[in-house]
């Protein structure tokens, strides 16, 4: 279950001061804002994420999840998976000792001795450690008893568990929900 990281929404402050120029308008003005304004955040969200930490925009895009608004709800939030992440991720490479990866940019690679990369049967690649004990269920004729697990790190979630970063992001989307407010006013005041 994803878990949010920020929730926007329109108060009461901001209803009042635009209800009488716009109308029966209003709600579609406010979703049009918001989910204008929640995707910035996504943006700025992403662009944060990674520059603490080395990991592709494409994860990043795949653990972030936008839940828009509605004329019912008024209210768009941005929510953080809570998957654990393969190392592989991490721009992880083969060494003759082992796998080294870097997690943080502001951090150096970390080793880490006897693992492997590998690519599984299905076409996923990741990072692979032998069990160091013999496994006894016999699964095939040509299994020699060592079983494989893959490395991964805590969820997205707990690496960022930053909450200046938490609070960077909240002042970015009230800064952007005011400007889209105002700009979605003026376009809906400009068709009449």
């Amino acid at each position: 279950m994803p878990k949010p990281v920020i929730q926007i929404g329109l108060d009461d402050r901001e209803f009042a001061a635009v209800s009488k120029r716009l109308g029966s308008r209003l709600p579609a003005v406010g979703v049009r804002a918001l989910n204008r304004t929640i995707r910035g955040v996504h943006a700025e969200a992403s662009r944060l994420i990674r520059a603490e930490i080395n990991i592709p925009a494409n994860r990043v895009r795949r653990d972030l999840h936008v839940r828009r608004a509605s004329a019912a709800t008024l209210t768009a939030t941005l929510l953080l998976a809570s998957k654990p992440t393969p190392l592989i991720v991490f721009k992880a490479r083969a060494t003759r000792r082992g796998v080294t990866y870097q997690i943080e940019k502001d951090e150096g690679r970390k080793l880490l001795r006897g693992a492997f990369i590998a690519t599984m049967a299905s076409g996923h690649t990741g990072v692979f450690s032998r069990h160091a004990k013999k496994v006894k269920k016999r699964v095939a004729p040509d299994y020699h008893g060592l079983s494989i697990f893959e490395h991964k790190v805590p969820a997205l979630g707990t690496l960022i568990a930053d909450e200046g970063l938490l609070t960077r992001l909240a002042a970015f989307g009230s800064a952007r929900l005011q400007r889209e407010l105002k700009s979605q006013v003026e376009f809906e005041l400009s068709k009449t």
